[in-house]
């Protein structure tokens, strides 16, 4: 079976930014992993922290980027009809990626393994609504991670999720800063051994 590799950014996130961290991680990963047989980069473009969280303009916002990551993946599995999609989020995209499985508006998105680092999914998230969608999801969080501490859409990222299914594993990154996750370490050596 192939697979290919879609990787989320988070918000307030440029191009030349996005491309720092996304093509160095998304390198190691093929390094590591020669079955690939491609490998995409979402950059839905800067969002600011208004128009994501302002009232009525942010859900109007963030439905539009959930129904975009929707169709890109819909294209990436048009492009490689039958191949496995694997995902890496971080923050924001770690929203998209959540919302991509079960929301109405593009067509609702199948991952093979997903990565989120810095999540800013509920803790409580028993991902019952996403059946069927996720296959092993690695779920890296930290104590140290003040974004997600005080972020009023979840805590996963901070805490982990408190009663997971059997195919979600929360794993610590002690000293993590949000981030921490777009340069290489921990995060990316463990990203590397969960998806090769």
């Amino acid at each position: 079976m192939s697979r290919i590799l879609l990787i989320a950014h988070g918000l307030r996130t440029d191009k030349k930014r996005a491309q720092g961290w996304m093509h160095p991680l998304r390198d190691k990963i093929l390094a590591a992993a020669p079955d690939y047989e491609a490998a995409y980069l979402f950059e839905y473009g800067f969002l600011g922290v208004l128009g994501f969280r302002a009232p009525f303009i942010g859900g109007a916002n963030r439905k539009h980027f959930v129904t975009r990551e929707q169709r890109f993946v819909a294209w990436a599995r048009k492009r490689h009809p039958g191949a496995d999609v694997d995902l890496v989020a971080h923050s924001f995209g770690t929203y998209l990626a959540d919302h991509s499985m079960h929301d109405d508006g593009g067509p609702k998105a199948f991952y093979n393994r997903i990565v989120l680092m810095g999540c800013i999914m509920s803790s409580r998230d028993d991902w019952k609504d996403k059946a069927g969608h996720y296959g092993p999801v690695l779920n890296l969080w930290s104590a140290s991670d003040q974004v997600v501490e005080f972020d009023t859409f979840g805590h996963a990222g901070w805490r982990g999720f408190n009663d997971p299914p059997s195919a979600v594993r929360n794993e610590e990154m002690p000293g993590y800063s949000h981030t921490d996750y777009c340069a290489p370490g921990k995060a990316w050596d463990e990203t590397v051994k969960f998806l090769a």
